[in-house]
């Protein structure tokens, strides 16, 4: 423990070592503090002879005491959730799902639920599930594509409704680790960028056949893709200095942090023994991402062998650390094999470690309540393990004893995110009515008009739609976006009258402007044409954003091969006999 290095005021404490648990990888707590533990144990050229360990601590010393076997022959594990007393387990190449339904700690049930999974070595397997605000789980695809049923998954993760056969894609492209922030918002990590924020959405990207979309994901680091960073731990004669092993991109979302670090982006860096901390700030639809220390690393080791690989929150606020422990953490695919000669690629494969990194004055952690009451009350807990956790607790019940306790926390919670959580968990019970999105659309906090406006998708009445539309002016630019993206599903005369008057403004700011090209794309002449006459400069002395707004409506025009809508275009672009100053 004297080989972490971490800043004042925090301190790394040992929960689970050899032989309890080997080659951690990933971790999920369920509702009882346990914790599962995907343990790669045939990594990286093993026989599938990977497992799931089930940690308990029986004594409440903070400790795990307790290690069982909860599943074998796992091929590669890769990642876990807690749903209905069992986990769904990523490996490969597909997606199980595991339960104990004896009470002895060991899974009798194994169903495979998902498969088809692009076939790549133990680096590119799928992984990283979450359960999001909107009751979907999200999953990183690893890089590797595949095909699930009928979805195909070209550069893009996934996300299945648990109990269902809902299987889609998302947008990201993600290698290892995704996360959520409070508000829904989503990152992800690759070996060559650290971090990046997945902004437009699958289905608007795709909806439009003629509008080419630049991008679905934004690399948002200010200090580089893959970033200089600060190791304390000898270097390798072997390995260069350089790195770009990210992964593991976690928000911590824990409230039991100093302020400052609520909110921030927590990635591993195992090559360099480090944990890595961006501080996120909001610019506009998207984020940048600052470095949170100058000079050094939020966690560091000086034990070359210490390979942190992923991160988690836990019910008690702290941010719990998996160290697969080897010698050797990178794949022999990317290792000349002259070089693999003069290594021992298993060394360290029975070993492993997870810690949990605490603060002084984080607050002593009370069991999660179990009851409908308490479960509902805890969705406006500051701890979003604690959040999250009820809401799928909620929402695996089916609990109809909370919808009255629901309505009345979206109505009048104090805090912002109780609210929220509140709305979606309704949503999860098919109990969210159009008084509580109307009355969220005027929320004083801006993400919830946000998620408002989202909940009102499946259920846009005409009371709906026109108080959507008065958020057209909404101060909030990720509001603004959401509706242009909103409206695009939206076939009225008011609604593309509105994604009109969002141009101006909007088109110079990229994601602004490709929300407003995957909702009135389909319309590019008709789109100018009114353009022209709600902002009549907008052509003469062009804006930020016009010409790539312009550019790309007239390959939507010149993709749809149509002779009349092309000479309809020409009409309105040339303005007459004179020329565009552009």
């Amino acid at each position: 423990m004297k080989t972490f290095r971490v800043p004042d005021g925090f301190r790394v404490e040992l929960v689970a070592a050899e032989p309890q648990v080997v080659s951690p990888v990933a971790m999920a707590f369920d509702e009882e503090g346990r914790l599962y533990v995907a343990e790669m144990r045939d990594y990286p050229l093993g026989s599938p002879s990977g497992s799931i360990r089930l940690l308990e601590d029986t004594d409440g010393d903070g400790r795990m005491d307790r290690a069982t076997v909860f599943a074998a022959n796992i091929p590669f594990p890769s990642g876990l959730l807690c749903w209905k007393g069992g986990v769904y387990a990523t490996c490969a190449y597909e997606v199980l799902y595991l339960r104990d339904r004896d009470g002895d700690g060991r899974a009798d049930e194994r169903k495979t639920v998902f498969a088809g999974f692009g076939k790549q070595n133990a680096q590119h397997v799928l992984n990283g599930l979450q359960f999001g605000l909107d009751n979907w789980i999200t999953g990183s695809n690893g890089l590797s594509g595949g095909k699930i049923g009928g979805v195909t998954l070209n550069r893009c993760d996934f996300r299945f409704k648990p109990d269902q056969e809902l299987f889609e894609p998302v947008s990201g492209n993600s290698q290892f680790g995704n996360t959520f922030d409070d508000w829904g918002r989503r990152f992800i990590v690759r070996h060559d960028s650290h971090i990046v924020h997945p902004v437009l959405p699958q289905r608007a990207a795709r909806r439009q056949p003629y509008v080419a979309v630049p991008a679905v994901e934004e690399a948002i680091s200010d200090h580089g893709a893959i970033p200089r960073l600060h190791p304390i731990s000898p270097r390798d004669s072997v390995f260069t200095t350089d790195t770009d092993s990210s992964c593991a991109v976690t928000i911590y979302r824990g409230g039991a942090f100093p302020a400052e670090y609520a909110g921030n982006a927590f990635v591993c860096e195992p090559v360099l023994n480090l944990v890595h901390r961006d501080v996120l700030v909001p610019r506009g639809a998207s984020f940048t991402a600052k470095r949170g220390e100058s000079g050094r690393e939020f966690f560091a080791s000086t034990d070359p062998w210490s390979r942190p690989v992923n991160l988690c929150v836990g019910p008690d606020g702290a941010l719990y650390v998996a160290d697969m422990y080897r010698r050797v953490i990178e794949h022999p695919d990317y290792i000349p094999k002259e070089i693999q000669k003069k290594l021992d690629l298993k060394a360290g494969s029975e070993s492993g470690r997870i810690y949990r990194i605490v603060h002084a004055s984080a607050p002593k952690p009370s069991r999660l309540s179990r009851t409908t009451h308490g479960l509902t009350a805890e969705l406006a807990s500051p701890n979003g393990w604690r959040r999250t956790t009820a809401q799928r607790l909620l929402v695996e019940r089916q609990d109809r004893g909370a919808i009255e306790p629901l309505r009345a926390l979206a109505r009048g919670a104090a805090a912002p995110l109780g609210r929220l959580h509140a709305l979606w968990t309704l949503e999860g019970l098919s109990a969210l009515g159009e008084e509580e999105i109307l009355r969220a659309l005027k929320d004083g906090e801006a993400g919830i008009r946000e998620h408002a406006i989202r909940l009102s998708e499946p259920r846009l009445s005409p009371v709906l739609i026109g108080a959507i539309l008065g958020l057209a002016s909404d101060p909030d630019p990720r509001v603004r976006v959401q509706l242009a993206l909103t409206l695009g599903d939206v076939r009225l005369k008011q609604a593309f009258e509105t994604l009109v008057r969002l141009t101006p403004d909007g088109a110079g700011d990229p994601w602004m402007r490709a929300a407003l090209l995957t909702s009135a794309g389909h319309e590019p002449v008709e789109w100018l044409a009114a353009l022209k006459r709600e902002a009549p400069d907008f052509l003469e002395k062009p804006r930020p954003g016009a010409p790539e707004l312009v550019r790309a409506l007239a390959q939507a025009v010149g993709a749809e091969r149509n002779e009349a809508r092309a000479a309809a275009w020409i009409r309105e672009i040339s303005g007459g006999d004179r020329p565009r100053p552009w």
